[in-house]
């Protein structure tokens, strides 16, 4: 297989156990275990190895790999409904944007934040993981817990991932990609009510 790096090793914080993602136009797929080199977002790979599954999901188990003299390549996340987005059979082992309000905070015994549910407001969920593993890649944190609240607007990135359980989670790369969206706050001259036409005077 060929193709860019979606979730690598180069940040302790920001890699998953003994896994990275291998992204292109079509699809995107696990590859198990992840090469013992530091491997960032974005770099080109060509991977040999064997298909399996695990739990339902496919993965590479890698063989043998090289990293193309090429240039870095950012995916964008996919957006849109969570009742296509997350569709497995469309877009697993892909990196995804979900965003909704938080309906459900899901915190381990130390307080951080081990996920998060999240309603679109069409009667669809998302269900946000971030592994203990996962921190954040600046500070190597997880304080999720004191900006994340029940009703907040939430963004959350990450790889639409099957979990050990079966359940289709959004499986977060990195502590920094799960934000808060505060509200807009209305311009000073729409408080004034009603507002008035300055040229005729009619509401």
């Amino acid at each position: 297989l060929r193709g860019y790096v979606t979730a690598g090793t180069s940040n302790p914080y920001n890699t998953f156990p003994d896994t990275l993602y291998l992204q292109d136009d079509t699809a995107g797929i696990a590859i198990i275990p992840s090469p013992t080199a530091s491997i960032q977002q974005g770099t080109c790979l060509e991977v040999t190895g064997y298909l399996q599954t695990s739990g339902g999901s496919p993965y590479l188990k890698l063989s043998a790999w090289e990293a193309p003299d090429e240039d870095m390549y950012q995916y964008l996340p996919l957006e849109g409904d969570f009742s296509r987005l997350l569709s497995l059979s469309e877009n697993e082992g892909r990196l995804v944007q979900v965003e909704g309000t938080c309906r459900e905070i899901y915190c381990r015994r130390d307080g951080t934040m081990a996920g998060c549910l999240l309603e679109d407001g069409k009667g669809s969920t998302a269900t946000v993981s971030i592994e203990e593993e996962i921190r954040s890649g600046s500070d190597g944190k997880n304080i999720l817990h004191k900006t994340i609240g029940k009703g907040r607007k939430v963004r959350a990135m990450g790889i639409l991932h099957r979990d050990g359980w079966g359940e289709t989670v959004v499986r977060v790369r990195n502590c920094e990609e799960v934000v808060w969206v505060p509200p807009l706050q209305a311009p000073p001259w729409l408080a004034k009510k009603p507002y008035e036409n300055p040229k005729t005077g009619e509401p």
